[in-house]
Protein backbone atom coordinates (compact mmCIF):
# COMPACT_ATOMS: atom_id res chain seq x y z
CA UNK A 1 0.00 0.00 0.00
CA UNK A 2 1.37 3.44 -0.88
CA UNK A 3 2.23 6.11 1.66
CA UNK A 4 -0.59 8.25 0.22
CA UNK A 5 -3.19 5.58 0.98
CA UNK A 6 -1.77 4.87 4.42
CA UNK A 7 -1.53 8.55 5.35
CA UNK A 8 -5.09 9.09 4.09
CA UNK A 9 -6.38 6.27 6.31
CA UNK A 10 -4.61 7.66 9.36
CA UNK A 11 -5.77 11.20 8.57
CA UNK A 12 -9.40 10.09 8.24
CA UNK A 13 -9.12 8.10 11.46
CA UNK A 14 -7.75 11.16 13.25
CA UNK A 15 -10.59 13.28 11.90
CA UNK A 16 -13.17 10.80 13.22
CA UNK A 17 -11.35 10.54 16.56
CA UNK A 18 -11.15 14.33 16.90
CA UNK A 19 -14.80 14.71 15.92
CA UNK A 20 -15.81 12.14 18.58
CA UNK A 21 -13.79 14.04 21.19
CA UNK A 22 -15.31 17.39 20.05
CA UNK A 23 -11.79 18.65 19.30
CA UNK A 24 -11.87 19.03 15.53
CA UNK A 25 -10.68 22.66 15.42
CA UNK A 26 -8.00 22.14 18.07
CA UNK A 27 -6.66 19.08 16.29
CA UNK A 28 -6.75 20.99 13.00
CA UNK A 29 -4.58 23.73 14.50
CA UNK A 30 -2.25 21.07 15.93
CA UNK A 31 -1.87 19.30 12.59
CA UNK A 32 -0.98 22.61 10.96
CA UNK A 33 1.69 23.01 13.66
CA UNK A 34 2.96 19.44 13.07
CA UNK A 35 3.08 19.99 9.31
CA UNK A 36 4.89 23.33 9.69
CA UNK A 37 7.36 21.88 12.20
CA UNK A 38 8.21 18.95 9.93
CA UNK A 39 8.36 21.21 6.86
CA UNK A 40 10.88 23.47 8.58
CA UNK A 41 13.01 20.73 10.15
CA UNK A 42 14.74 18.39 7.75
CA UNK A 43 16.68 17.02 10.72
CA UNK A 44 13.51 15.96 12.53
CA UNK A 45 12.16 14.30 9.38
CA UNK A 46 15.49 12.48 8.98
CA UNK A 47 15.31 11.25 12.58
CA UNK A 48 11.73 10.01 12.12
CA UNK A 49 12.69 8.28 8.85
CA UNK A 50 15.79 6.63 10.32
CA UNK A 51 15.58 2.87 10.87
CA UNK A 52 18.65 3.10 13.13
CA UNK A 53 16.87 5.17 15.80
CA UNK A 54 14.49 3.04 17.87
CA UNK A 55 10.82 3.85 18.52
CA UNK A 56 11.38 4.74 22.18
CA UNK A 57 13.92 7.42 21.26
CA UNK A 58 11.59 8.76 18.54
CA UNK A 59 8.73 8.76 21.06
CA UNK A 60 10.73 10.82 23.55
CA UNK A 61 11.74 13.26 20.79
CA UNK A 62 8.11 13.66 19.66
CA UNK A 63 6.95 14.15 23.25
CA UNK A 64 9.63 16.75 23.93
CA UNK A 65 8.74 18.71 20.80
CA UNK A 66 4.94 18.50 20.85
CA UNK A 67 3.77 17.66 24.41
CA UNK A 68 3.39 21.28 25.55
CA UNK A 69 2.27 22.60 22.16
CA UNK A 70 -0.60 20.33 21.13
CA UNK A 71 -3.74 19.21 22.92
CA UNK A 72 -4.20 15.79 24.49
CA UNK A 73 -6.10 14.28 21.55
CA UNK A 74 -3.37 15.26 19.09
CA UNK A 75 -0.60 14.00 21.35
CA UNK A 76 -2.39 10.67 21.79
CA UNK A 77 -2.57 10.37 18.02
CA UNK A 78 1.10 11.24 17.52
CA UNK A 79 2.06 8.58 20.07
CA UNK A 80 -0.33 6.09 18.43
CA UNK A 81 1.42 6.69 15.09
CA UNK A 82 4.76 6.14 16.84
CA UNK A 83 3.53 2.91 18.45
CA UNK A 84 2.52 1.63 15.00
CA UNK A 85 6.02 2.51 13.69
CA UNK A 86 4.52 4.97 11.21
CA UNK A 87 6.28 8.11 12.47
CA UNK A 88 8.15 8.28 9.16
CA UNK A 89 4.86 9.30 7.49
CA UNK A 90 3.70 11.70 10.21
CA UNK A 91 4.42 14.58 7.84
CA UNK A 92 2.26 12.98 5.12
CA UNK A 93 -0.50 12.26 7.63
CA UNK A 94 -0.59 15.87 8.83
CA UNK A 95 -0.67 17.16 5.23
CA UNK A 96 -3.49 14.75 4.30
CA UNK A 97 -5.43 15.66 7.45
CA UNK A 98 -5.20 19.36 6.60
CA UNK A 99 -6.23 18.70 2.98
CA UNK A 100 -9.21 16.55 4.02
CA UNK A 101 -10.25 19.14 6.60
CA UNK A 102 -10.15 21.88 3.96
CA UNK A 103 -12.37 19.84 1.63
CA UNK A 104 -14.80 19.06 4.45
CA UNK A 105 -15.02 22.74 5.46
CA UNK A 106 -15.07 23.94 1.81
CA UNK A 107 -11.78 25.78 2.15
CA UNK A 108 -8.94 26.07 -0.30
CA UNK A 109 -5.41 27.33 0.22
CA UNK A 110 -4.34 29.93 -2.33
CA UNK A 111 -0.75 30.98 -2.94
CA UNK A 112 -0.84 34.46 -4.44
CA UNK A 113 2.38 35.80 -5.93
CA UNK A 114 2.76 39.38 -7.10
CA UNK A 115 5.60 41.72 -8.00
CA UNK A 116 4.80 44.12 -5.16
CA UNK A 117 3.24 43.76 -1.73
CA UNK A 118 -0.54 44.19 -1.96
CA UNK A 119 -2.32 46.64 0.34
CA UNK A 120 -4.85 45.22 2.81
CA UNK A 121 -7.67 46.55 0.63
CA UNK A 122 -6.22 44.83 -2.46
CA UNK A 123 -5.76 41.58 -0.53
CA UNK A 124 -9.38 41.65 0.66
CA UNK A 125 -10.68 42.43 -2.82
CA UNK A 126 -8.65 39.64 -4.43
CA UNK A 127 -9.67 37.20 -1.71
CA UNK A 128 -13.36 38.00 -2.31
CA UNK A 129 -12.96 37.53 -6.07
CA UNK A 130 -11.17 34.20 -5.60
CA UNK A 131 -13.90 33.09 -3.17
CA UNK A 132 -16.55 33.85 -5.79
CA UNK A 133 -14.50 32.06 -8.47
CA UNK A 134 -13.82 28.91 -6.42
CA UNK A 135 -17.08 28.84 -4.42
CA UNK A 136 -14.91 28.03 -1.40
CA UNK A 137 -13.41 29.95 1.50
CA UNK A 138 -9.93 31.12 0.54
CA UNK A 139 -6.97 30.72 2.88
CA UNK A 140 -4.46 33.04 1.22
CA UNK A 141 -0.69 33.26 1.49
CA UNK A 142 0.85 36.26 -0.22
CA UNK A 143 4.37 36.30 -1.66
CA UNK A 144 6.32 38.61 -3.92
CA UNK A 145 8.38 37.75 -7.00
CA UNK A 146 9.86 40.56 -9.08
CA UNK A 147 10.39 38.27 -12.09
CA UNK A 148 6.66 38.51 -12.87
CA UNK A 149 7.24 42.15 -13.99
CA UNK A 150 3.64 43.05 -13.07
CA UNK A 151 0.31 41.46 -12.19
CA UNK A 152 -0.08 38.30 -10.09
CA UNK A 153 -0.54 34.54 -10.11
CA UNK A 154 -2.87 32.60 -7.83
CA UNK A 155 -2.54 28.84 -7.26
CA UNK A 156 -5.44 26.95 -5.69
CA UNK A 157 -5.01 23.18 -5.68
CA UNK A 158 -4.65 22.30 -9.37
CA UNK A 159 -5.94 25.66 -10.65
CA UNK A 160 -3.55 28.45 -11.62
CA UNK A 161 -4.74 31.93 -12.48
CA UNK A 162 -1.89 33.70 -14.24
CA UNK A 163 -2.57 37.42 -14.63
CA UNK A 164 1.09 38.39 -14.79
CA UNK A 165 2.75 40.62 -17.37
CA UNK A 166 5.29 37.84 -17.94
CA UNK A 167 2.47 35.50 -19.03
CA UNK A 168 1.00 38.16 -21.30
CA UNK A 169 4.41 38.66 -22.94
CA UNK A 170 4.75 34.89 -23.47
CA UNK A 171 1.32 34.79 -25.15
CA UNK A 172 2.21 37.75 -27.35
CA UNK A 173 5.54 36.14 -28.38
CA UNK A 174 3.76 32.87 -29.19
CA UNK A 175 1.20 34.73 -31.32
CA UNK A 176 3.91 36.68 -33.18
CA UNK A 177 5.99 33.55 -33.82
CA UNK A 178 3.00 31.55 -35.10
CA UNK A 179 2.06 34.36 -37.54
Amino acid sequence: MSNFNISTRYAKALMEFADDKKSLELVSDDMILVEDTLTNSKELRAVLDSPVINNEKKKSILQEIFANKVNKVSMEFILFVNNKSRESILFDISKRYNAIRNVKLKRVEAEIISTIEFSDEQKDSLQKQLTEFSQMEIIPTFKTDESLIGGFTAKMNDTVIDASVMQQLKKLRKTLVSN
